[in-house]
């Protein structure tokens, strides 16, 4: 095997590497905004019942609870936890399809021993490699938990997929 050809399947490996890590925790992050949306929106709907059940026998209470299902409308309608947690997924799925382009790249271009065009491989694995960074720069922030929980998956093999015996 060429020089180039290990420098690429090296390239494509660490590019592979860093969107598996990217792309899990960006549905580490979807998965945590869905959870606030039903935590804030269950609260907000209990507050508003038991407000609703006790305004007459415990009016200072009703209007607390009131408070409470106000507040926690008004936090899912600034925050919008729904709207984050599909723009994580958007993401997530985005890097995910860019994963399997470089994948096929690295195994099915540059892991045959046939004659490839190696200076071709490379401009298209900068390409790709420049889309990575573009739904990078648009893709919403993410925090240290999320690579945090993406990485305890990844290392427990969660993801991990076998391919069947040829």
């Amino acid at each position: 095997m060429s020089d180039l050809r290990i420098d690429l399947r090296n390239e494509a490996d660490v590019l592979l590497d860093n969107l598996e890590y990217t792309e899990r925790a960006h549905y580490a992050a979807a998965e945590r905004r869905q959870s606030m949306h039903w935590y804030i929106g269950g609260i907000a709907v209990v507050a508003s019942a038991a407000a609703a059940i006790t305004v007459k026998v415990w009016p200072l209470v009703s209007a607390i609870l009131a408070g409470v299902a106000s507040a926690c409308a008004a936090v899912l309608t600034l925050v919008n936890p729904k709207e984050l947690t599909q723009r994580h997924l958007d993401c997530g799925r985005d890097l995910g399809a860019l994963k399997v382009e470089i994948r096929q790249m690295r195994n099915l271009d540059l892991g045959s021993a046939e004659p490839t065009d190696l200076p071709d491989i490379r401009q298209s694995l900068g390409k790709l490699a420049e889309r990575k960074a573009t739904i990078d720069r648009t893709a919403p922030g993410l925090n240290e938990r999320a690579f945090e929980r993406a990485r305890a998956k990844i290392e427990r093999g969660d993801f991990r997929t076998e391919l069947p015996a040829s």
